[in-house]
């Protein structure tokens, strides 16, 4: 394995800061998701759409909680915050190509006029991108190195030991 540790120093971390700043990007995405498939069931009420808006919240409410908790585990260098982030990149990659499916079987082909057109066919796919992203950041060893740093010294000049120079 490659040591990607800077000389007397800890992991510099991009890769889990990235993968932070996208857990969180997405947790925004998936509380908007939860608005938007709430405002759709009150401002809308149609029985037959209805289960799928309902099933799509509670989802988009499940990934809100694991991209959450994994945002605020990989602040404080948890591992276990690196693996919640992957598994929540995957579940709302997952989601999306479901909600694409659902939607078409619903509306039997593609209709931008349907209800529901935007959160399926836009919000689902575009959150693709970054969710994919943060669950690849989240698991290169360079974030596991920069998480397990956390407990590592950093030497201090005044207190480092002394170099003999013969």
């Amino acid at each position: 394995m490659i040591d990607t540790r800077r000389p007397g120093g800890r992991p510099a971390g991009g890769t889990a800061i990235a993968a932070l700043v996208l857990a969180l990007v997405c947790a925004l995405w998936t509380l908007w998701g939860i608005g938007q498939n709430l405002y759709l069931l009150i401002a809308v009420p149609d029985r037959e759409f209805d289960w799928a808006l309902v099933v799509y919240a509670f989802f988009c409410a499940v990934e809100l909680v694991v991209l959450g908790l994994g945002a605020g585990l990989l602040v404080a260098r948890r591992g276990a915050g690196r693996w919640l982030v992957l598994v929540g990149g995957v579940l709302v990659a997952v989601q999306a190509a479901v909600s694409v499916l659902i939607f078409f079987m619903l509306n039997g082909g593609f209709d931008w006029y349907a209800r529901g057109a935007v959160t399926f066919l836009v919000f689902g796919p575009v959150m693709v991108l970054p969710a994919v992203t943060a669950a690849v950041l989240a698991a290169l060893p360079s974030t596991g190195l920069w998480c397990a740093s956390r407990s590592l010294p950093v030497p201090h000049p005044a207190t480092a030991p002394q170099q003999r120079v013969w």
